[in-house]
């Protein structure tokens, strides 16, 4: 059996039930790969492509990206980013993926930019976390830190529901 795709649906929503092969009037069960729960974030390299355009025009930026200690989607996705934001020619500071226990739990992406005012945000942090929100990559959150320029933004890669 092949595939059977919506033109619409590009990917699944964050929580829907998605099955790759289903077989029809059969009786047993379900034959078939059947995924329950939330499908895994993926940044997709054509639809980054006039984003990275637009950042790498605006400058190199320096940032961390940190997982959710022990999250294997969550570490996957920050790498994603890590992967991405390098290829930008962005200094990670720390460098790779650094790995967190928050006192809250993380869903999402938590973007904190270096600024004590809202139009102090810089720009290619707040386009990059528009950009993630845009494509339903889960929520983003973009926070100011409140300490000043001196202070480089951080991605928190949280779960994914």
């Amino acid at each position: 059996m092949s595939e059977k795709k919506d033109a619409g649906d590009s990917q699944p929503k964050t929580g829907d039930v998605f099955a790759k092969n289903v077989s029809l009037n059969q009786s047993g069960g379900i034959t078939g790969d059947v995924h329950i729960g939330s499908p895994k974030r993926q940044l997709q390299r054509a639809e980054l492509a006039p984003l990275a355009q637009s950042l790498r025009e605006m400058g190199p930026r320096t940032v961390g990206v940190t997982a959710v200690l022990g999250d294997a989607e969550s570490y996957r996705f920050a790498a994603q980013i890590r992967e991405f934001v390098e290829g930008l020619g962005w200094k990670l500071d720390p460098e790779g993926v650094s790995q967190a226990v928050f006192d809250k739990p993380l869903i999402g992406v938590d973007i904190s930019v270096p600024a004590t005012r809202e139009e102090d945000v810089d720009a290619a942090i707040l386009a990059f976390g528009r950009w993630l929100a845009d494509n339903h990559l889960g929520p983003v959150g973009i926070a100011l830190n409140g300490l000043g320029r001196n202070v480089h933004g951080v991605i928190r890669v949280g779960a994914i529901d």
